[in-house]
């Protein structure tokens, strides 16, 4: 599973960083509080986990391109928004399928469900919470999300003028954005059309999971920086060696 949730903690990271992802700025320096870092220049956007188990991420949002790279292995993949898409489509639906055979073999009890992955949320609805203080500088909004009528988790947003005058790459974002948890379900919470136009209405600078009525801190940022970004920092590096999409997405027992 680690494979598929560095995939969608990426998904987190990139949605934080698009606004600033177009040619009129020099660059950012985005840093989590578990140490994540996101770098953002002239359309691309570099996100690196606090993990180093998980892979970094980088998206070209001007070319529609994703990379992965396994620091650890020195591998990397190379795909497009439209494989990636299709691919986590048929992880969905490998998930789904294996889940339902689960019930069956269980005898159809939910015991073992696992919300907004089985079933799905049925009833999802974002809520403005009000002004959320400044984070890292800047002024933010507060939103909560239920599913069901239960706290599933709380945003801040921020919508800086500053930061979003010459924002781009919205509509492929976006789309990376739901691709990326069609892995969770198709029913989950977090590929619900509303709560997509939530995360990519401006910088996600911070959110608390309610899932299970357990509150946990998923994106936590504590600074951000204009900074100048050398085009290598996008680039695979040349000792690491290219494999396919599947391979990059392999479960490691180990």
């Amino acid at each position: 599973m680690n494979k598929i949730k560095s995939v969608i903690f990426a998904s987190v990271v990139l949605t934080m960083v698009f606004w600033g992802a177009v040619s009129g700025f020099c660059g950012y320096l985005i840093t989590d509080a578990d140490g994540a870092r996101a770098m953002v220049s002239n359309g691309k956007i570099k996100s690196v986990a606090g993990d180093t188990d998980d892979e970094t991420v980088i998206m070209d949002l001007k070319k529609g391109e994703i990379i992965m790279l396994d620091d650890s292995k020195k591998t990397a993949t190379r795909t497009s928004i439209d494989d990636f898409c299709a691919m986590m489509d048929q992880v969905g639906s490998a998930m789904a399928q294996a889940m339902e055979q689960f019930r069956e073999q269980s005898g159809g009890s939910g015991q073992f469900e696992i919300p907004g992955l089985d079933s799905g949320p049925g009833d999802v609805r974002v809520e403005k919470s009000g002004p959320g203080g400044a984070i890292a500088g800047y002024d933010t909004q507060k939103f909560r999300v239920f599913a069901d009528g239960e706290l599933y988790e709380e945003l801040w947003i921020t919508t800086d003028k500053k930061l979003i005058a010459e924002a781009g790459g919205l509509d492929k974002i976006a789309r990376f954005e739901k691709c990326a948890n069609q892995a969770m379900g198709q029913a989950s919470v977090e590929s619900h059309p509303d709560y997509i136009s939530l995360i990519t209405s401006g910088w996600l600078l911070k959110s608390v999971s309610h899932e299970d009525g357990v509150p946990e801190t998923m994106v936590d940022v504590r600074s951000i920086e204009s900074r100048k970004i050398s085009d290598s920092e996008f680039a695979i590096p040349g000792d690491y060696r290219q494999v396919g999409f599947e391979e990059m997405l392999q479960m490691d027992p180990n």
